[in-house]
């Protein structure tokens, strides 16, 4: 899907296994959040990582993190040669100790999200803000030269930042964990419901849905009844 210069895909989103979201640019692309099978995901589309200039991390749950470490290390394998960004709620923390680890470590910068304020990273425009969840945890809003606008909200209940952000924007890539008729645990858990998303997006054109959640897993998940789930 192309919005302006921006082309958004969804490699994959499934809600305690992972999420990633590339975004590609003209001539540099980034990811936000590198989970589980993100690496398997990018070699499967023949992707060229010399594109990659930056990994946005909305929050420290496993499944939005815990692939950057084989990802890192692949790209130490091809010999990226540029600096890659990696921006986090912490600017360290859990994200830090994983990437700590890799050989591609002297190129690596890992950074704050500060809500409100501003990153450039290629052509792109990013504006991290604060979302609701059980952990701290942004959303992106993710400019390209012309001011075209795509939101991910990462995982959150509905909150007024979210909303403020979706008044202006072209696309909008939302947490949808719940079915509508799990509105309660959807609020527990710090998500959304789909009816939710759609509500809080009606003005918006296009609007991609993630994070499902797969409900025979949730049902048999033993912590399922602690509160909160880490989803």
């Amino acid at each position: 899907m192309v919005i302006g210069l921006i082309k958004v895909e969804v490699l994959f989103t499934s809600s305690a296994i992972g999420t990633q979201i590339l975004l590609k640019g003209e001539e540099e692309d980034i990811l936000v959040d590198a989970g589980d099978g993100v690496l398997r995901d990018l070699v499967s589309r023949n992707y060229d990582f010399s594109r990659l200039s930056g990994i946005l991390i909305t929050h420290e749950h496993i499944d939005h993190y815990c692939g950057l470490l084989p990802l890192c290390y692949f790209m130490a394998q091809l010999e990226h040669t540029k600096p890659l960004r990696i921006v986090a709620p912490s600017g360290g923390g859990k994200v830090s100790g994983l990437v700590s680890l890799s050989t591609l470590l002297p190129l690596l910068e890992v950074e704050r999200a500060k809500p409100n304020c501003t990153i450039v990273i290629g052509s792109f425009t990013i504006e991290p803000f604060k979302v609701d969840h059980t952990v701290d945890a942004v959303g992106y809003a993710v400019s390209d030269k012309g001011g075209y606008k795509v939101v991910v909200s990462g995982d959150t209940r509905v909150c007024p930042e979210l909303e403020k952000q979706l008044s202006k924007a072209n696309v909008a890539v939302l947490d949808a964990t719940f079915p509508d008729c799990m509105e309660s645990d959807a609020y527990l858990h710090g998500h959304m419901t789909e009816g939710q998303a759609l509500k809080i997006a009606a003005s918006v054109e296009v609007k991609i849905f993630i994070h499902k959640m797969d409900l025979n897993y949730y049902k048999k998940m033993s912590c399922r009844k602690r509160s909160p789930l880490e989803i």
